[in-house]
């Protein structure tokens, strides 16, 4: 490397790629000002500056990290809770979606009402889920019959906000015949785990209703 391509480091360090073919061991020397002299070798050049990757193992990293994790209806069911699978769960869920836009329609100064509403019907799939984690029938009992007189508290201010015309009989309507299946499906949990010898797997069975 010249003198006059060594005047400044930026010089110096623009010229480091066209030195990495000599041969292991080879140096050259850069000098700024009298007596200051860096020894530029192979080795510690190739020491300082990372290996690339292969093209393919690149292209590979790059696909695998532009494709978001996509879950799967296997990996779904396998990662699904107790609770998750009973039928109660699943209708107390859609009686919270449809019970909530009643809560956001209430007018003004009926906000005690509508955060009434929106406790009392999460209430619902919350303690369901906790009984759905219990092991002993009569701790399930208990837990269900939370649930029970969450729903029926559920409907007496369904009820309220019809005849004071709060809410449209439509809205009201949809909410109460999913409410009703809820009650009833809890009723039969709640008979179920009060008799002797009921197991944990009878929620399934008692989670479940035609109506």
């Amino acid at each position: 490397m010249s003198r006059a391509e060594c005047k400044s480091p930026k010089a110096a360090f623009t010229r480091i790629d066209r030195i990495l073919h000599l041969s292991q061991g080879r140096s050259s020397h850069c000098r700024w000002g009298d007596g200051f002299t860096i020894p530029l070798t192979i080795r510690h050049i190739s020491g300082s500056l990372p290996r690339p990757r292969p093209a393919s193992r690149r292209r590979a990293a790059s696909a695998s990290e532009s494709q978001p994790f996509q879950a799967t209806a296997d990996n779904f069911h396998m990662s699904m809770f107790t609770h998750e699978r009973l039928d109660v769960y699943q209708a107390a869920i859609e009686f919270l979606v449809l019970a909530d836009p009643i809560a956001s329609a209430l007018p003004k100064g009926r906000a005690y009402v509508a955060d009434q509403l929106r406790r009392a019907a999460l209430s619902i799939p919350l303690n369901v889920a906790e009984g759905a984690g219990e092991f002993a029938s009569g701790d399930k009992a208990r837990f269900y019959r939370m649930p029970r007189r969450s729903g029926t508290e559920c409907a007496a201010i369904l009820h309220a906000c019809r005849v004071l015309n709060l809410a449209t009989e439509d809205s009201v309507s949809a909410a109460r015949q999913v409410l009703d299946r809820v009650v009833a499906m809890l009723t039969a949990m709640v008979r179920q785990f009060k008799r002797s010898g009921a197991g944990a797997d009878a929620d399934a069975d008692a989670g479940r209703c035609d109506q």
